[in-house]
Protein backbone atom coordinates (compact mmCIF):
# COMPACT_ATOMS: atom_id res chain seq x y z
CA UNK A 1 0.00 0.00 0.00
CA UNK A 2 1.75 3.78 -0.99
CA UNK A 3 2.17 6.22 1.80
CA UNK A 4 -0.32 9.32 1.82
CA UNK A 5 1.46 12.03 0.57
CA UNK A 6 1.31 15.28 2.52
CA UNK A 7 1.80 18.91 1.28
CA UNK A 8 5.12 20.21 2.21
CA UNK A 9 5.26 22.10 5.58
CA UNK A 10 5.63 26.20 5.36
CA UNK A 11 9.14 27.47 6.79
CA UNK A 12 9.20 28.16 10.29
CA UNK A 13 11.09 31.43 11.26
CA UNK A 14 14.16 30.00 12.53
CA UNK A 15 15.11 28.55 9.04
CA UNK A 16 13.65 30.66 6.43
CA UNK A 17 14.44 29.95 2.92
CA UNK A 18 16.70 31.41 0.36
CA UNK A 19 15.93 34.67 -0.48
CA UNK A 20 13.76 35.58 2.92
CA UNK A 21 14.52 38.21 5.48
CA UNK A 22 14.73 37.90 8.96
CA UNK A 23 10.83 38.12 10.18
CA UNK A 24 9.26 41.10 11.15
CA UNK A 25 8.86 42.47 14.60
CA UNK A 26 5.38 41.40 16.25
CA UNK A 27 3.20 44.58 16.53
CA UNK A 28 2.13 46.36 20.11
CA UNK A 29 -0.94 47.50 19.76
CA UNK A 30 -3.07 49.28 22.96
CA UNK A 31 -5.90 46.58 22.60
CA UNK A 32 -7.16 47.50 26.04
CA UNK A 33 -5.43 50.07 28.82
CA UNK A 34 -4.92 47.72 31.68
CA UNK A 35 -1.51 48.09 33.09
CA UNK A 36 0.79 50.63 34.27
CA UNK A 37 4.46 50.91 33.72
CA UNK A 38 6.75 53.47 34.86
CA UNK A 39 9.10 54.77 31.55
CA UNK A 40 9.38 58.49 31.34
CA UNK A 41 12.14 60.25 33.29
CA UNK A 42 10.82 63.48 32.37
CA UNK A 43 7.84 62.92 35.00
CA UNK A 44 9.88 60.86 37.17
CA UNK A 45 11.59 64.75 37.79
CA UNK A 46 8.73 67.28 37.79
CA UNK A 47 5.72 65.21 40.03
CA UNK A 48 8.06 62.46 41.85
CA UNK A 49 6.72 59.50 40.40
CA UNK A 50 7.46 57.82 36.74
CA UNK A 51 4.65 58.25 34.59
CA UNK A 52 2.47 55.34 33.16
CA UNK A 53 2.07 54.24 29.97
CA UNK A 54 -1.24 52.26 29.87
CA UNK A 55 -1.35 49.41 27.54
CA UNK A 56 -2.34 45.91 26.82
CA UNK A 57 -0.12 44.10 24.55
CA UNK A 58 -1.20 42.35 21.32
CA UNK A 59 1.13 40.30 19.85
CA UNK A 60 0.83 39.68 16.22
CA UNK A 61 2.79 37.33 14.56
CA UNK A 62 3.69 38.59 11.19
CA UNK A 63 4.73 36.22 7.75
CA UNK A 64 6.37 36.90 4.76
CA UNK A 65 4.53 39.70 2.25
CA UNK A 66 2.38 40.81 5.14
CA UNK A 67 2.51 45.05 6.00
CA UNK A 68 2.48 45.81 8.60
CA UNK A 69 1.91 48.88 10.64
CA UNK A 70 4.00 51.94 10.92
CA UNK A 71 5.54 52.54 14.43
CA UNK A 72 4.06 55.90 15.78
CA UNK A 73 6.18 58.90 15.70
CA UNK A 74 5.86 62.05 17.96
CA UNK A 75 5.13 64.37 14.92
CA UNK A 76 1.71 62.24 14.53
CA UNK A 77 0.76 62.76 18.09
CA UNK A 78 -1.09 65.96 17.93
CA UNK A 79 -2.95 64.68 14.77
CA UNK A 80 -3.83 61.12 17.03
CA UNK A 81 -4.27 62.16 20.24
CA UNK A 82 -7.94 64.09 20.60
CA UNK A 83 -8.48 67.19 22.86
CA UNK A 84 -10.61 64.70 25.99
CA UNK A 85 -7.70 62.42 25.60
CA UNK A 86 -4.91 65.35 26.17
CA UNK A 87 -7.05 66.59 28.69
CA UNK A 88 -7.42 63.11 30.97
CA UNK A 89 -3.59 62.89 30.94
CA UNK A 90 -3.08 66.45 32.24
CA UNK A 91 -5.95 65.56 34.62
CA UNK A 92 -3.83 62.27 35.78
CA UNK A 93 -0.56 63.69 35.79
CA UNK A 94 -1.93 66.79 37.79
CA UNK A 95 -4.26 64.94 40.80
CA UNK A 96 -2.48 63.01 43.56
CA UNK A 97 -2.84 59.93 42.99
CA UNK A 98 -0.27 57.43 42.78
CA UNK A 99 -1.15 56.23 39.20
CA UNK A 100 -3.46 56.82 36.43
CA UNK A 101 -6.77 55.83 36.02
CA UNK A 102 -7.46 53.15 33.42
CA UNK A 103 -10.74 53.05 33.30
CA UNK A 104 -11.24 56.50 32.42
CA UNK A 105 -8.64 56.80 30.17
CA UNK A 106 -9.55 53.82 28.09
CA UNK A 107 -12.81 56.08 26.89
CA UNK A 108 -10.82 58.55 25.54
CA UNK A 109 -7.05 57.59 24.71
CA UNK A 110 -7.99 53.99 23.90
CA UNK A 111 -7.11 54.23 20.45
CA UNK A 112 -3.62 55.44 20.32
CA UNK A 113 -0.81 52.72 20.62
CA UNK A 114 1.47 52.62 23.40
CA UNK A 115 4.71 54.64 21.75
CA UNK A 116 1.44 57.33 20.64
CA UNK A 117 0.44 57.45 24.28
CA UNK A 118 3.79 57.62 25.61
CA UNK A 119 4.50 60.61 23.55
CA UNK A 120 1.47 62.56 24.69
CA UNK A 121 2.59 62.28 28.28
CA UNK A 122 5.73 63.46 27.47
CA UNK A 123 4.30 66.37 25.56
CA UNK A 124 1.33 67.31 27.99
CA UNK A 125 4.64 66.88 31.16
CA UNK A 126 6.51 69.74 29.06
CA UNK A 127 3.17 71.98 28.72
CA UNK A 128 2.85 71.60 32.55
CA UNK A 129 6.28 72.49 33.26
CA UNK A 130 6.26 75.53 31.59
CA UNK A 131 3.44 76.93 32.80
CA UNK A 132 4.57 78.05 36.14
CA UNK A 133 1.06 77.77 37.98
CA UNK A 134 0.06 74.71 36.54
CA UNK A 135 3.77 73.24 37.71
CA UNK A 136 2.70 74.57 41.05
CA UNK A 137 -0.15 72.46 41.39
CA UNK A 138 0.98 69.56 39.85
CA UNK A 139 3.40 69.15 42.50
CA UNK A 140 1.45 70.57 46.04
CA UNK A 141 -0.08 68.27 47.96
CA UNK A 142 -3.95 67.60 48.82
CA UNK A 143 -3.34 69.86 51.79
CA UNK A 144 -2.38 72.66 50.21
CA UNK A 145 -4.97 72.57 47.46
CA UNK A 146 -7.16 72.81 50.43
CA UNK A 147 -5.74 74.91 52.18
CA UNK A 148 -5.44 77.26 48.88
CA UNK A 149 -9.73 76.57 48.34
CA UNK A 150 -10.09 78.21 51.86
CA UNK A 151 -8.15 80.67 51.15
CA UNK A 152 -10.36 81.89 48.37
CA UNK A 153 -13.73 80.64 49.25
CA UNK A 154 -13.65 80.08 53.12
CA UNK A 155 -14.48 82.27 56.34
CA UNK A 156 -12.20 84.07 58.43
CA UNK A 157 -12.43 81.72 61.07
CA UNK A 158 -12.17 78.96 58.49
CA UNK A 159 -8.89 80.18 57.16
CA UNK A 160 -7.44 80.18 60.39
CA UNK A 161 -8.61 76.66 61.02
CA UNK A 162 -7.25 75.16 57.97
CA UNK A 163 -3.97 76.53 58.91
CA UNK A 164 -4.07 73.54 61.14
CA UNK A 165 -4.14 71.19 58.50
CA UNK A 166 -0.87 68.78 58.04
CA UNK A 167 -2.73 66.04 55.76
CA UNK A 168 -5.68 65.40 53.06
CA UNK A 169 -6.89 61.89 51.72
CA UNK A 170 -9.77 60.19 50.05
CA UNK A 171 -10.13 63.57 47.46
CA UNK A 172 -8.85 61.90 44.66
CA UNK A 173 -11.61 59.14 43.26
CA UNK A 174 -14.85 60.63 43.47
CA UNK A 175 -17.78 57.45 42.91
CA UNK A 176 -20.91 59.56 44.75
CA UNK A 177 -22.11 56.50 46.03
CA UNK A 178 -19.92 56.25 48.50
CA UNK A 179 -16.87 58.84 49.25
CA UNK A 180 -15.22 58.99 52.40
CA UNK A 181 -12.21 61.74 52.93
CA UNK A 182 -9.61 62.52 55.73
CA UNK A 183 -8.49 65.60 56.93
CA UNK A 184 -5.73 65.53 59.43
CA UNK A 185 -4.56 68.21 61.76
CA UNK A 186 -1.70 68.99 64.43
CA UNK A 187 -4.53 69.93 67.13
CA UNK A 188 -4.67 67.96 70.35
CA UNK A 189 -7.41 66.63 72.45
CA UNK A 190 -10.18 64.99 70.24
CA UNK A 191 -13.49 65.66 70.89
CA UNK A 192 -14.14 66.83 74.13
CA UNK A 193 -10.28 69.08 74.09
CA UNK A 194 -10.44 72.66 73.16
CA UNK A 195 -10.64 72.00 68.97
CA UNK A 196 -13.56 70.14 68.34
CA UNK A 197 -15.26 73.69 67.03
CA UNK A 198 -11.76 74.04 64.55
CA UNK A 199 -12.53 70.95 63.69
CA UNK A 200 -16.78 71.00 62.98
CA UNK A 201 -15.08 74.68 60.89
CA UNK A 202 -12.45 72.52 58.81
CA UNK A 203 -15.20 70.33 58.01
CA UNK A 204 -17.61 72.66 57.00
CA UNK A 205 -14.98 73.99 54.53
CA UNK A 206 -13.96 70.92 53.01
CA UNK A 207 -17.51 70.65 51.86
CA UNK A 208 -17.32 74.13 49.93
CA UNK A 209 -13.87 72.59 48.20
CA UNK A 210 -15.08 69.09 47.40
CA UNK A 211 -18.70 67.82 46.35
CA UNK A 212 -19.95 64.33 46.58
CA UNK A 213 -23.85 63.01 46.03
CA UNK A 214 -22.65 61.02 49.50
CA UNK A 215 -19.46 61.84 50.85
CA UNK A 216 -18.50 62.30 54.73
CA UNK A 217 -15.31 63.87 55.86
CA UNK A 218 -13.93 62.84 59.03
CA UNK A 219 -11.11 65.37 60.84
CA UNK A 220 -8.72 64.43 62.92
CA UNK A 221 -6.50 65.75 65.85
CA UNK A 222 -2.71 65.07 65.61
CA UNK A 223 -2.91 61.71 67.59
CA UNK A 224 -5.46 60.25 65.36
CA UNK A 225 -8.30 61.07 67.78
CA UNK A 226 -11.69 62.14 65.96
CA UNK A 227 -12.36 66.26 66.15
CA UNK A 228 -15.09 65.77 63.72
CA UNK A 229 -17.27 65.14 60.79
CA UNK A 230 -19.42 66.21 58.37
CA UNK A 231 -21.14 65.06 55.04
CA UNK A 232 -19.91 66.86 51.81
Amino acid sequence: MSQPQYPPQPPQWGAPPTGWGPPPPAQRKTAKIIALCCGLAALGVLIGGGAAVLAKNDHKAGTAGVAHEPTASASTTEDAASPECRAWVKKELMDSSSGFNAASGYGVCGDLSEEQLGAVIDDVTKEIADDPKALAEATSTEAEKFQDCVTHTGTATEKEAAKHVTKVTGTEDVNNIIDTAEVFTDYAGGMLGPHQGDGKLIASAFASCYKSDNGLVTVYDKGGDLLANGQY
